[in-house]
């Protein structure tokens, strides 16, 4: 099914999605670091699903999420970004996709993968918003359905970001990082509390979930 391709909501391009907006700043170069960091990752399989998330709200993940796929896109990747964050959908919001079907019309069998994926203008970079389905997430995530869309996502994809719920606000964030093939923190200097830090780290571990890395959010 043709789609158009989805622009930006203007809101929300002067609150940092600098990788987009300003590729040759010295705050996009810190993205191509990150995104080069995860690329020379030693481990025993490719990465291809990957998760951002964070201890708690208005930490930054979002943004991060984005920033990181539009500069894994520039490299001429296909990358698929998924709004993971049910209850919230700030990405989709990004996209003025809040109201479309997205993950969890997929997750309930409602949509097909592909039918419910947005291109945008953004490079290479397709977007699978939350969905409108009103099933708690939770009870959605089985392995079966979950699989399904990793399975089809990755015939179609070179990589699959997650941006995921906070950690301490949301219990599908440990089903969702148990899938992934590894899971970014992301904790906001002058914000975070040690204490919410090291109890995230501690539920995404319960969980089995591959803890890559840790960004330390300035904004």
């Amino acid at each position: 099914m043709a789609l158009k391709k989805q622009k930006l909501n203007d809101a929300y391009l002067s609150k940092g999605l600098i990788s987009y907006i300003d590729p040759e700043s010295a705050a996009s170069e810190q993205y191509r670091s990150i995104r080069t960091n995860i690329e020379l990752l030693p481990v025993q399989e490719q990465l291809r699903l990957l998760m951002v998330t964070s201890p708690d709200y208005r930490e930054g993940k979002t943004l991060t999420a984005m920033n990181l796929a539009v500069s894994m896109a520039q490299q001429g990747k296909r990358i698929l970004i998924i709004d993971g964050h049910v209850k919230k959908d700030d990405l989709s919001s990004m996209f003025n996709l809040s109201d479309h079907i997205g993950l969890t019309n997929v997750l309930s069998g409602k949509a097909e993968l592909m039918d419910a994926v947005h291109p945008t203008d953004i490079g290479r970079l397709d977007v699978l918003p939350s969905g409108t389905c009103t099933d708690h997430i939770s009870e959605l995530l089985h392995p079966q359905a979950m699989q399904e869309i990793i399975d089809a996502g990755k015939e179609q994809y070179d990589m699959i970001v997650i941006d995921g719920p906070p950690v301490l606000h949301a219990s599908e964030v440990k089903l969702l990082a148990h899938y992934c093939d590894g899971v970014v923190m992301v904790i906001r200097n002058g914000r975070t509390k040690n204490e919410s830090a090291m109890n995230a780290k501690e539920t995404l571990e319960f969980a089995g979930a591959k803890i890559i890395g840790i960004i330390m959010n300035q904004i």
